[in-house]
C-alpha cells in the first residue's frame, strides 16, 4: 500500500494573475490553504502526495469577494483566506479533473 507524505508550499498570491501554478507530485491532494501564522502575508497550501511521483503543474484559481466564479469551479473549492484586517478576502479553487483518457 502506497503511503502519502504531507508537504506545504507558499502560494505566490500577490501576482498579476488570478491563476496560480505550483509544482507538486502527480496526484497530490490539497488538504488546506491557510496562513501558517496570523502575521503571515502569504498563505500556504498543504497537500498529501506520493513523493516518488514526478512533479506536475497544479493550477489554483483565486477570486476575490464580489468577483464572478465559473460554476464549473465550485466543486473544487479549497478555502478562503482573509488579509489586511478583512480588506482583502480571497477564495481558492481547483479546476475539475479531466476524465481518464481525455484528450483535452
Amino acid at each position: 500500500m502506497a503511503e502519502f507524505v504531507i508537504h506545504k508550499q507558499k502560494l505566490p498570491i500577490f501576482t498579476s494573475s488570478e491563476d496560480l501554478v505550483i509544482f507538486a507530485p502527480y496526484g497530490a491532494r490539497v488538504l488546506k490553504i491557510s496562513r501558517q501564522f496570523p502575521t503571515d502575508q502569504t498563505p500556504y497550501v498543504w497537500y498529501a502526495c506520493d513523493p516518488q511521483q514526478p512533479d506536475e503543474a497544479m493550477l489554483i484559481h483565486v477570486f476575490g469577494t464580489g468577483q464572478h466564479v465559473p460554476v464549473a469551479l465550485l466543486d473544487g473549492y479549497l478555502g478562503t483566506e482573509i488579509f489586511h484586517n478583512g480588506q482583502l478576502v480571497l477564495h481558492f479553487f481547483r479546476p475539475p479533473s479531466k476524465p481518464s483518457g481525455s484528450s483535452e
